[in-house]
């Protein structure tokens, strides 16, 4: 087993806020869950009114990602992103970091993981990636979702998530 040392596993309000949350304190700078969205710009407004729906859509989030990109950018933060269509090429990415003492921000698809109860597509879910060992990955989500949890990888003979690690 591999994890990182001194990773706080605090579980937020929203995604990506938590996961943020947990690679800033990781490196020293405790912010508010609050003060990480306000930096990131995270309130947007739209209004979206079409023939094809019953009544307008109001919406009140910037894009997946930008939450993170704009408080790195307003902190001065130097922001490393990797990107992969291959998952051996996206796993290696992952160890190495985790193995070089630095918790990972992953952005993926909730439907892959087993503690979601509701089996929907949405592919701009982050986590916070601190360990792995040859059966589980050990991951920070929202508080909602347990805070610390550590889903199976595909495959795995063991039924259910356990949280906490």
């Amino acid at each position: 087993m591999v994890t990182v040392e001194g990773v706080d596993t605090r579980g937020g309000r929203h995604c990506e806020t938590t996961a943020l949350g947990v690679l800033l304190r990781h490196q020293g700078i405790d912010l508010s869950e609050p003060m990480i969205f306000g930096l990131g710009s995270g309130l947007s407004f739209v209004y979206w009114d079409s023939r094809t729906m019953d009544f307008p859509f109001l919406g009140g989030r910037v894009k997946p990602f930008e939450l993170t990109r704009n408080p790195a950018r307003a902190l001065g933060l130097e922001l490393v992103v990797r990107e992969s269509a291959s998952a051996r090429k996206g796993w290696r990415n992952v160890t190495a970091a985790v193995d070089a003492g630095q918790p990972v921000g992953l952005q993926l698809d909730s439907y892959h993981l087993d503690y979601f109860t509701s089996r929907v597509r949405f592919g701009g879910h982050v986590v916070a990636l601190y360990g792995y060992d040859g059966r589980d990955a050990f991951l920070v989500d929202t508080e909602q979702r347990g805070g610390a949890v550590s889903p199976l990888w595909p495959g795995s003979p063991a039924p259910g998530p356990r949280a906490g690690r």
